[in-house]
């Protein structure tokens, strides 16, 4: 099963182009989000309620746990270990970021879902686009798990779930499920109460609990990126 994260990666990359359908930044963020969602929804991470015994609220605790044995999954965990103090999740996310993106890619090329594609000019590699292998495999399949549960002809798991609310924190829900027949506010609406933990069962609620403020914090990240780009041009 592919990591959260690479799921996340995979929905906000084009299949066919291989470029993003947001910016690098705020793609590596929603991965970071999903890395941390990830960690909460394993037992490894708490997002401290009211009441911890140790933890501030809303801060992330590490929890006295062995490691996941997957090299994307302990890094974070060791990023979050070396804080003095617990953190909250929109000072984590940044940290967590940082070199996310070519990590998850170089996991989905070996894995045969990507391939990088160098754009050169002058003899130059400017950039690397990711397109899938194989356009209608496992990007075309994860699109639809999320189309059907946008439209109501699948009830979310956890997983999808987060997944749901982690593009919707980056704004592209309506670019990741096409033409639904919809409007684009109503896919953002139908997106939000899956979000929201508004669909599905328990299980679903409790996951969306615990990613809720983690997908804030994608949000405020970005929200922050957009304006940052801004004033500085």
């Amino acid at each position: 099963m592919l990591l959260l994260a690479e799921e996340t990666s995979l929905l906000l990359t084009d299949p066919v182009t291989g470029r993003p359908l947001t910016s690098g930044e705020r793609v590596g963020l929603a991965a970071a989000g999903a890395v941390l969602v990830e960690l909460v929804l394993s037992g490894h991470v708490d997002i401290a309620g009211p009441g911890h015994p140790l933890v501030a609220p809303g801060r992330v605790a590490v929890r006295p746990v062995p490691a996941t044995g997957d090299p994307v999954l302990d890094e974070a965990l060791h990023r979050l270990a070396l804080d003095a103090r617990p953190r909250r999740p929109q000072e984590v996310l940044p940290r967590l970021a940082k070199g996310l993106r070519d990590a998850l890619h170089d996991r989905l090329a070996a894995s045969g879902i990507l391939r990088a594609e160098p754009v050169r000019a002058l003899g130059i590699t400017w950039t690397t686009r990711w397109p899938a292998v194989d356009p209608a495999g496992p990007s075309a399949a994860l699109r639809l798990r999320l189309r059907e549960v946008v439209v109501g002809s699948r009830a979310p798991d956890a997983r999808d779930a987060t997944l749901v609310a982690v593009v919707h924190a980056v704004g592209r829900v309506p670019d990741v499920v096409g033409d639904l027949g919809l409007s684009r506010g109503e896919v953002r609406r139908r997106a939000a109460a899956v979000a929201d933990g508004q669909v599905g069962g328990e299980a679903v609620r409790r996951a969306i609990a615990a990613a809720e403020a983690v997908t804030a914090a994608v949000a405020a990240a970005t929200a922050a990126s957009v304006v940052a780009t801004t004033s500085s041009s």
